[in-house]
C-alpha cells in the first residue's frame, strides 16, 4: 500500500478551508490508509467535542519553493 503524510484535522468554519489539526505527540503522520482510519478512530475517540467533524487530510511532499 502507499504510504503518504497526513493530518487529522476539521476546519475551523464552514464557509472556509482553514484547518484546526489535532495534534498527539505529532501534528503530521505518516503511513498508509488503514494507518490514517486507525489514526482517525483512537483521535475521534479522545477529542472532547467535534469528535464527527474530524476527516483525513493527505499533505503534499513536494515543497513550494
Amino acid at each position: 500500500m502507499e504510504e503518504f503524510n497526513y493530518v487529522i484535522a476539521r476546519k475551523w468554519f464552514d464557509d472556509s478551508n482553514q484547518l484546526n489539526c489535532y495534534t498527539y505527540h505529532n501534528t503530521v503522520f505518516y503511513g498508509d490508509l488503514k494507518d490514517a482510519q486507525n489514526t482517525l478512530e483512537f483521535i475521534k475517540g479522545r477529542a472532547d467535542e467535534h469528535q464527527d467533524e474530524y476527516q483525513i487530510y493527505k499533505l503534499s511532499d513536494e515543497p513550494l519553493i
